[in-house]
């Protein structure tokens, strides 16, 4: 059976569903940087972790959809059952090796880039108080007034430096 390069089942429409999506989010992400930059404002703290959990996804996909194409063109090309086995073999280690470590790089760039905010009330208006670790020892905190869900704008509040990795804004609940 004769599949060809256009041979798509529901599991690969799905990836390319993904794909197309995490780029649009991509795309979309971008345009709306640019038009907030332009007007000082920045996004919020979880428009950027949602977005950078997207990137690596996209870059996931993209590996499995690479993956995928080495495998159907090994599996039309190649006569002997031997060689496609081993090297359909030696590409899924490949692949397998290679989304683990770029899992591992991800959780290491979101735990030093995440950033989390609070709502506080500070020199007598409610501000964003966004904590950003500073290497591994320090944690910056800026101070932004809210416009939205999705934007704030630099507030005339000095940022504060402090040592250790820790949120002294984070509310306890005991």
């Amino acid at each position: 059976m004769g599949y060809g390069l256009m041979y798509v089942n529901k599991n690969n429409k799905l990836l390319l569903i993904c794909i197309i999506t995490e780029i649009i989010i991509f795309i979309t992400y971008k345009l709306l940087e640019n038009i907030g930059h332009s007007r000082e404002l920045i996004f919020r703290s979880w428009i950027e972790n949602t977005y950078m959990f997207s990137n690596f996804f996209l870059v996931i996909a993209i590996i499995v959809l690479f993956w995928w194409f080495l495998i159907l063109k090994t599996d039309l090309k190649i006569k002997n059952n031997k060689l496609k086995v081993l090297l359909q073999t030696l590409f899924a280690v490949i692949f397998g090796v290679a989304i683990v470590l770029i899992c591992l790089y991800g959780m290491f760039a979101c735990s030093y880039s995440y950033k989390t905010e609070h709502l506080i009330y500070k020199e007598n208006q409610n501000v964003i108080a966004r904590v950003e670790p500073e290497g591994f020892h320090h944690t910056v905190v800026n101070f932004y007034i809210p416009v939205n869900i999705f934007f704030m704008k630099e507030s005339d509040i000095e940022s504060e430096m402090y040592d250790g990795s820790y949120d002294k804004y984070e509310q306890k609940g005991y």
